[in-house]
């Protein structure tokens, strides 16, 4: 199989299971968890299960996907799990460069913790707290629009005509899908709407840096110091009073547990191998069939219909995310 092909199949399946955090989070808010809650205990059990999986896989997750253009970094391959001494610069030993360099990761995961964990958890579930699952998942998608600009800007990758079009059938396809051409369909909270926005930009933010953080770190590594990190910059936002008084089922605790295996976890994994194959710009639209996703399991577990003018929509997504894999003539 090409390789461009997995890469398309590692993000088809992060789209799919990006698809079921809206469901997870319908039944937490309908228990009673408040979004502050979801969004904080989702990092804390995502850093946990991300670094049960480095300790059970060993030495198999001791290389970064890929390699660093100037070396590679000295990790700790002899560990399941790489301890703080190896972020930490040490005095003995160490030259002034490689602590600058220790440094700079240690600052950039910092960075990319708040993007991934905090900024988009927070976002998207407090959107999902406000405002319709529709709406929510439309601002979501805005994601590829931010990912061609900042690639644009910060990777100098060229935007053609054929992105254009890609983007422009994705995100008119998505608004088709969720039914954002209805008026009526935004009439909910405005900061509901503008916290899908920010997590539209988030989204953007950790397709970007994602493929930064393959150069430093192997996608379990860099996906459980992201967690970890991302977790810790939640207690600047929600006290851990609030963490832990609406959450009092082991119903509670099952959902948030699937919350983060089934829709934090292993979507972020085959992300970060997709973008390590594919172009963030092109991967971040080839995701775009997340909302495809949601409305057929909406429909199969709720019985939803679908309309005329979304499945068109669908076909838009679709075409949308295959034409940048086209090749040219």
């Amino acid at each position: 199989m090409r390789k461009k092909s997995v890469g398309v199949l590692y993000t088809l399946a992060a789209a799919a299971c990006w698809a079921c955090a809206p469901l997870f989070s319908r039944y937490l808010y309908a228990g009673g968890v408040t979004a502050g809650a979801a969004a904080s205990w989702r990092g804390f059990l995502s850093a946990f299960f991300m670094w049960i999986l480095i300790l059970i896989k060993g030495r198999s997750a001791s290389s970064p996907v890929i390699p660093p253009a100037g070396g590679s970094h000295e990790l700790d391959t002899a560990r399941g799990i790489a301890f703080m001494e190896d972020w930490i610069p040490r005095a003995r030993g160490m030259t002034g460069k490689r602590a600058s360099s220790r440094f700079l990761d240690i600052v950039f995961f910092a960075l990319y913790g708040f993007i991934g964990t905090t900024g988009l958890f927070l976002c998207f579930l407090g959107a999902l707290s406000k405002v319709s699952v529709p709406q929510a998942t439309a601002m979501l998608n805005t994601a590829p629009a931010f990912v061609i600009l900042g690639s644009a800007l910060f990777l100098r990758e060229r935007i053609t005509a054929r992105k254009l079009a890609a983007l422009i059938l994705c995100l008119g396809g998505c608004m088709l899908v969720v039914g954002a051409y209805d008026p009526r369909s935004w009439s909910g909270a405005p900061a509901g709407l503008a916290l899908g926005m920010g997590s539209g930009v988030c989204y953007a933010g950790l397709s970007l840096m994602g493929r930064a953080a393959l150069r430093r770190l192997p996608a379990e590594k860099s996906l459980a110091w992201m967690f970890t990190l991302g977790s810790a910059w939640m207690f600047l936002f929600v006290r851990p009073h609030d963490m832990v008084a609406s959450v009092t089922l082991w119903q509670h605790w099952a959902l948030l547990g699937g919350l983060a295996l089934f829709a934090t976890v292993l979507p972020n994994l085959f992300f970060l191998r997709g973008v390590g194959i594919l172009r963030p710009s092109t991967a971040a639209l080839v995701v775009t069939a997340e909302p495809v996703i949601s409305v057929c399991l909406a429909g199969v577990l709720f019985g939803e219909g679908l309309s005329m003018l979304q499945i068109f929509g669908m076909g838009a997504v679709l075409i949308g995310s295959v034409l940048p894999l086209l090749k040219r003539s």
